[in-house]
């Protein structure tokens, strides 16, 4: 059941942007065609490696992976939320 609710949500999401994006002229604007066209070839490529990679890895490997990505990004984000406060976490008295 949610796996087809996601689905419809997702299909009527595409739907209704691709709708309004073709209203607008912005989807059928001549350069942004142009690059589609270029970008075809990567995209066809990438479908490909991901359906081989889909079925040569482990579903351990990939659930650390995706582990390292979260604790990755939270380091990130931390570093820059601290950088943006202007905190010097070194300076002595703190």
């Amino acid at each position: 059941m949610l796996r087809a609710t996601s689905s419809v949500i997702v299909t009527l999401s595409v739907l209704v942007r691709t709708v309004l994006f073709v209203a607008t002229g912005l989807l059928l604007h001549a350069p942004l065609l142009v690059a589609a066209a270029l970008l075809l070839p990567v995209m066809l490529a990438g479908y490909a490696l991901g359906n081989r990679l889909h079925f040569a890895l482990w579903r351990a490997g990939v659930i650390r992976a995706i582990a390292v990505l979260l604790v990755g990004n939270g380091v990130w984000l931390a570093a820059r939320a601290v950088a943006l406060l202007g905190v010097d976490l070194l300076a002595p008295g703190r």
